[in-house]
């Protein structure tokens, strides 16, 4: 079937169902806010056609060529994209639920406010792509690949992003809370106003990292790396550090509460203004490091760890505040 026939049959029927154009060329072919239901466009190519607001539900599109596509506002349901070229398309605003992207490619693709449910992204390129604002809560993106790609503002609660290199993408504002970063690398990345709250971080690679307002409450760091990273301002209150290395690390004015520090390394930190209360320090490295009026309430400073540290005008424990925070009512004090 050819592009004009195609295009007829459209405007005769409103829609396209139960046909077979595996493997057609349609190229440019125009299809804005038509609606495809069962059809196989296996290995066909689509490249430059124009998908503005269609609908596609159980299309198999695997292998397909639809570079350069307008897909913007178009939604997918239970449709097939595996192994589909779709470098430079527009998506901004598509919904895709059910529908397999594995080995996809999305090279320098716009996902602008974008929705994805329950899809699937097994060795999906977002190489260079622009993904701001895109909705993915709760993906598994352990085996993506988002080489340049800008993430800024996007939604990516419990996501799983586990091993993923986003030491070249641009993650400021997303939100990554309760999501699975275990042995993500973030190197150099710029954190500002991030949200982790909750995250799995553990034995992450976030050297250099740097963002103020940068929100990790709750979240697991255990043995990751944040050496030489720039985190002011921002909140570590109830993180697990434990055998974590903040060596060099900037944290001036960070929130740090009840964290656990245990085994962590600070060595030439800086930690002006803030906020270690209630902090575990078991076996803590601070030597050389900067607590400049920093709050330090119920912590241990005389323990081996703040040797050569610098101390002072540090706040100590609040003695009244900690017999207020141990009271218990109906227990005789």
């Amino acid at each position: 079937m050819t592009c004009d026939e195609l295009v007829k049959v459209i405007r005769e029927r409103g829609e396209l169902r139960n046909l077979d154009l595996a493997g057609s060329d349609l190229r440019g072919v125009d299809l804005a806010k038509a609606e495809l239901v069962n059809v196989s466009l296996r290995g066909a190519t689509l490249a430059g056609a124009r998908l503005t607001a269609a609908v596609l539900a159980s299309c198999d599109l695997a292998g397909a060529d639809l570079s350069s596509a307008s897909l913007d506002r178009a939604g997918f349901v239970g449709c097939g994209l595996a192994d589909a070229l779709l470098s430079d398309v527009d998506l901004a605003q598509a919904r895709l639920s059910d529908t397999n992207l594995s080995g996809a490619v999305f090279a320098g693709a716009l996902f602008l406010k974008a929705s994805f449910s329950r899809c699937r992204f097994d060795r999906t390129r977002f190489d260079h792509a622009n993904l701001g604002r895109v909705l993915m809560p709760g993906a598994d993106l352990s085996s993506a690949s988002f080489i340049g790609a800008d993430l800024r503002k996007a939604f990516l609660r419990g996501a799983n992003l586990s091993g993923v290199d986003l030491s070249t993408a641009q993650i400021a504002k997303a939100v990554l809370a309760k999501a699975t970063l275990r042995k993500a690398k973030l190197d150099g990345v710029d954190l500002t106003q991030t949200d982790f709250s909750g995250a799995d971080l553990s034995s992450a690679q976030m050297d250099h990292a740097q963002g103020d307002y940068v929100r990790l409450k709750g979240a697991r760091l255990e043995q990751a790396s944040l050496v030489n990273s720039r985190l002011v301002l921002s909140n570590l209150s109830q993180a697990d550090l434990t055998r974590a290395n903040l060596s060099g690390a900037q944290l001036d004015k960070s929130v740090l509460a009840d964290a656990d520090l245990s085994n962590a390394i600070f060595v030439g930190a800086s930690l002006d203004y803030a906020d270690l209360s209630r902090c575990q320090v078991l076996e803590t490295l601070f030597q050389g490091a900067r607590l400049h009026r920093a709050n330090l309430h119920r912590v241990d400073i005389h323990v081996l760890g703040f040797q050569e540290a610098d101390l002072s005008h540090v706040r100590t424990t609040d003695l009244e505040l900690a017999r207020a925070e141990a009271f218990r009512p109906g227990r005789s004090t």
